[in-house]
């Protein structure tokens, strides 16, 4: 008698995965396929960011920068900041053009401004200006920084000088990750894009973070990656943080 065709068939065997030689521009459509995978298999904005990491990784190799990598960049007054290029949302990405020309100093940013005035020279809040600017943006937009109305801003500029007190006395900045809060790299940390010639530009995310180090006569700063001009990607690598 017969088994039943059910027991006679025979168990699949897993696939092998074969090496295959891809023809030219076969690389990169696989890499996009593979990023799409990727991203649904996890519904969050970060995956869908670090999945372009396999993209850079093909066009550019190993000097192909990543999604919310941390670097170490060096700071001072006459640093630039360039205002029409996205900040952390296009982390690692290779940005070509002129970008580089569009920028002006970091002191013109409000918020860097108001962090000099109370810090370095000793103003109060109130007479920096900074309370006027969240008033004014939270009656138009409902919300600021976190805050929704003058009382949440008080409490928040109190933990700010609070932050720079310690700072003073650890003499560096912390990263986020280092606070306790689950970040993935070195996202929440200042953003800075690297130039043609590897000079960085601050994005305009961490003005109270820049602000700080400035203050104190800082050198340098723990920050996360913009993007990176594509003759920029060999100076890139002198202020990767390797290990991450």
């Amino acid at each position: 008698m017969k088994k039943p065709f059910a027991c006679r068939m025979r168990a699949k065997r897993p696939r092998r995965f074969v090496r295959s030689y891809l023809l030219p521009g076969e690389g990169m459509k696989r890499a996009r396929k593979m990023r799409i995978v990727v991203a649904s298999k996890v519904k969050n904005s970060h995956a869908w960011s670090c999945s372009g990491d396999i993209l850079n990784r093909c066009r550019y190799g190993r000097l192909a920068p990543r999604y919310a990598e941390p670097i170490v960049v060096a700071v001072s007054e006459e640093m630039r900041h360039v205002a029409d290029l996205p900040g952390p949302g296009r982390s690692g990405a290779v940005q070509g053009g002129d970008w580089y020309k569009r920028s002006v100093p970091v002191t013109h940013i409000e918020n860097v401004r108001f962090c000099l005035l109370r810090w370095r020279f000793g103003y109060a809040w109130e007479d920096t200006g900074a309370f006027e600017r969240m008033e004014r943006l939270i009656a138009e937009k409902g919300s600021m920084e976190g805050c929704q109305n003058m009382r949440e801003a008080r409490a928040r500029y109190e933990r700010l000088d609070e932050i720079f007190e310690q700072v003073k006395r650890e003499g560096r900045l912390r990263r986020v990750r280092e606070l306790g809060e689950r970040r993935i790299r070195a996202r929440g940390d200042a953003c800075f894009h690297i130039g043609p010639g590897g000079e960085p530009f601050f994005a305009g995310f961490g003005c109270h973070r820049l602000g700080m180090a400035l203050a104190l006569g800082f050198s340098e700063i723990p920050a996360q990656v913009g993007c990176v001009h594509p003759d920029g990607l060999a100076a890139f690598q002198r202020v990767r943080v390797w290990g991450w």
